[in-house]
């Protein structure tokens, strides 16, 4: 559920009353689709957030403050709102285009900034642009293929609709306690709740479902060395049992699978033993290679470290590639080297051209929505086309070292 264009009219409509000429104090976000915007007012501080995750995008008023910063946060645009709002104060805000879209315009002695927040559509997205209306911030990466929304390009309105839709308005006086904002925020708790339990719901049975798999295999090794299988069929059956109550959707059926997924974590599993391959630049930075689709999460997840460049294919039909104690400064070579071994170590090593990641190691998030296991989410990133570069490449093939990391 977003909110309308009725109810969005009704946001607004009450933040012209207490907003104008307030002056913009912070921004944070709380993670890569919602953030928190603290002004200053006349009768004191008021928070507006803004959601810009799919099925659920809004903006209203809030109690909750922004939290806290306690050192680098990896988000680009949090620091971005900071840097170019500093002492502006907001001069207007509206609808726009008769769509689902609020204008934010803040003021200086010098210049304009605008916040843009699409609410609308398949892509909900909060947009920073200049006097010129380019844009020079977003909240969340674009994926619209109708519209070409990245930094340094000019902002275009979301595509008129077909029809005139007549849309209710949900959030009247008696629906809930509080003003609208707190009636609307109410509201987006509940389905936030409601949706995080079925995400959850998803995560466990896949999980139970995954362990099932497992014991079944276990079972069939056991068989085929003429050992006992007794205590593993009980397992199993205790494990499908559960399985199936999540999938009925039994009462405490997500909890109990919960548990029993728990108990197996916290027995002791041998660790994946690192199996990287090692490589150098020319000025001897080491490039780690994974071995495989095993060594991809072990290398991303256990040697990588924060400020390490990854790099992979855009396909992602590749290797993980990382490049160790990577420098501010560090000059293009060093980073085409690793990019020409993400390509060699990959599907497309016969390309004649071919796009590659790159982006610092925590900018990456395990997907836990991914439908292949190891699966990541990208916050920032970088492309770079390579082509072959067969005299580059043979340096970098004799530069391994014997011994795997």
């Amino acid at each position: 559920m977003t909110l309308n264009l009725t109810e969005l009219e009704a946001v607004v409509a009450d933040m012209q009353k207490v907003l104008i000429d307030s002056s913009f104090l912070d921004f944070r976000q709380l993670d890569e689709f919602n953030g928190i915007m603290a002004l200053q007012t006349a009768n004191g501080i008021k928070n507006i957030r803004f959601s810009a995750s799919l099925r659920l995008s809004r903006i209203h008023f809030t109690k909750s403050r922004p939290p806290a910063a306690k050192g680098p946060t990896g988000y680009a645009f949090e620091g971005k709102m900071f840097r170019e709002l500093k002492e502006m104060r907001l001069k207007e805000i509206k609808t726009a285009f008769g769509d689902r879209v609020v204008i934010i315009r803040f003021s200086n002695d010098s210049y304009d900034r605008k916040l843009i927040f699409e609410c609308s559509g398949h892509h909900p997205n909060l947009f920073l642009t200049d006097e010129h209306e380019e844009v020079i911030g977003l909240l969340v990466p674009s994926h619209s293929k109708k519209r070409l929304l990245k930094i340094g390009r000019r902002y275009t309105k979301p595509l008129a609709r077909e029809k005139a839709i007549t849309e209710a308005f949900r959030f009247a006086p008696g629906s809930g306690k509080g003003d609208l904002s707190a009636r609307i925020e109410a509201a987006y708790k509940e389905l936030e709740a409601k949706e995080a339990s079925a995400l959850k719901a998803v995560e466990v049975r896949n999980g139970l479902a995954e362990l099932l798999e497992r014991i079944k295999r276990t079972n069939q090794q056991l068989r085929e060395q003429g050992q006992d299988v007794q205590s593993a069929l009980e397992h199993a059956a205790k494990v499908e049992l559960a399985l199936r109550a999540v999938l009925e959707g039994q009462p405490n059926a997500v909890e109990q699978g919960e548990k029993i997924l728990e108990a197996e974590r916290a027995k002791k599993v041998e660790r994946p033993k690192a199996r990287h391959r090692r490589f150098e630049t020319r000025s001897g930075l080491p490039i780690l290679v994974a071995a495989d689709e095993q060594d991809n999460q072990v290398l991303l997840f256990e040697t990588a470290k924060d400020d390490d460049l990854w790099f992979q294919v855009e396909s992602g039909a590749g290797a993980h590639v990382i490049l160790q104690n990577a420098r501010k400064d560090l000059p293009f070579e060093e980073l085409l080297d690793a990019a020409l071994l993400a390509v060699f170590f990959s599907k497309e090593h016969e390309s004649r051209e071919a796009p590659v990641l790159c982006t610092h190691k925590r900018n990456i998030r395990l997907d836990q929505k991914g439908r292949q296991p190891g699966a990541i989410r990208l916050l920032r990133t970088q492309t770079f086309k390579i082509r072959p570069d067969p005299v580059r490449m043979k340096r970098l093939l004799s530069s391994e070292k014997g011994a795997r990391a």
